[in-house]
This record gives C-alpha cells, sequence and structure tokens, in this order.
C-alpha cells in the first residue's frame, strides 16, 4: 500500500510553539482596569478557563478564508465577555467594547507571545 505524500503540516501555535508572557487573567485584568472594570487576575484566571471548558468549537464552515476574521473576532468577544462577567457578576462593565478591543489587538501582537522553551 502506498502512503499518499504529505501535503501540509498544521500547528496549533499557541501553547505549542509559542506561550503567554503573562498569564491571561494578569493580561484581562490589567486590560480591564484600563477601561474601568474592577477585576481580579486570580478571578478572571478561572473564569477563562470555564468561559473556554464550555464553549463552542471555533469552527466557521460558511466563512471562506479571510472571510474568517470576523467570525473568529465575535468568537473571541463571546468568550471574554463570559469570562468578565463571571470574574466580576456586579460589574457593569460598561468598557467592555473597547476592552475587548485593545485585548484583540494586544493577542495579535507579537510581544503579546514569547516562543516554547
Amino acid at each position: 500500500m502506498n502512503a499518499a505524500p504529505v501535503r501540509a503540516v498544521l500547528f496549533d501555535a499557541a501553547g505549542t510553539l509559542i506561550h503567554l508572557r503573562e498569564s491571561v487573567g494578569e493580561t484581562y485584568a490589567r486590560a480591564g482596569r484600563r477601561f474601568g472594570m474592577h477585576l481580579r487576575a486570580e478571578r478572571v484566571g478561572e473564569a477563562f478557563a470555564r468561559a473556554m471548558a464550555s464553549a463552542p468549537p471555533m469552527v466557521f464552515p460558511d466563512a471562506p478564508g479571510a472571510q474568517s476574521d470576523p467570525h473568529e473576532r465575535a468568537w473571541w468577544r463571546d468568550r471574554v465577555h463570559a469570562t468578565f462577567r463571571a470574574a466580576a457578576p456586579d460589574d457593569p462593565l460598561t468598557g467592555f467594547g473597547a476592552c475587548f478591543d485593545a485585548l484583540y489587538t494586544e493577542f495579535s501582537e507579537s510581544s503579546a507571545w514569547a516562543p516554547a522553551p
């Protein structure tokens, strides 16, 4: 039996090839404070883990190529909102939109990431 030639190799870069320089809890809490939210890093980290565990898969079969970005952005916005809501249920999250935009930009930049050892 002849094996098919390898045509592509895919890596999930985050957590495999690169990792965050700072914990999600620290990053989200720091950003939230800049936008008037009252968040503790430990609570945010725990809430993020729960939000990710209950998240639907990040799969957008109806979004061809570059069109997946708005879908991916909306998926992440829902996860971050669920995280903040769980971490600070009494906070009105009035600065959430601007905070999310800042976080989305921050995580898209190389300065947020470090190569895995």
